[in-house]
């Protein structure tokens, strides 16, 4: 990764993507016998998991044959996308933006970038998901 390149921590910049969310449970239950269960009251906030689908991202090269990081940053740069996992890795808070929740949620990738196999020698990857956890503030 360049050294003088610096990613703001939000991850409104991969917009081709697909998204589903669901959300997290915070109640616990107990069965009780006779067909009855105890649930408690929730102890945590309400939580969400999203789940995000890629197609049709792509290597972008310089004419040195080194990785562009910049072409089509907000489109479907492979290279942009992985830059972004090693800044905040699994341990660093960002934010996710999206039309139903403009305002942001805070997040962490929830497991390991997973980075795919090119197809052909243009660049392009095979699709792929990646899944955030929300954090609580």
């Amino acid at each position: 990764m360049p050294e003088n390149t610096h990613i703001e921590p939000n991850f409104d910049k991969f917009m081709m993507h697909k998204r589903k969310f669901k959300y997290l449970g915070n109640t616990s239950s107990v069965q009780l016998g006779s067909g009855y269960s105890y649930t408690s009251k929730p102890i945590s906030p309400l939580l969400k998991e999203f789940q995000l689908s890629f197609t049709g991202f792509r290597y972008y090269f310089n004419a040195d044959g080194s990785i562009d990081y910049e072409t089509n940053k907000s489109k479907n740069n492979l290279g942009a996308l992985c830059q972004f996992y090693e800044e905040m890795n699994q341990y660093t808070t960002f934010y996710y933006y999206d039309k139903q929740f403009p305002q942001g949620v805070p997040v962490r990738f929830k497991e390991p970038l997973d980075v795919p196999l090119p197809i052909g020698n243009r660049g392009v990857v095979e699709d792929f998901s990646i899944t955030l956890q929300e954090v609580a503030n």
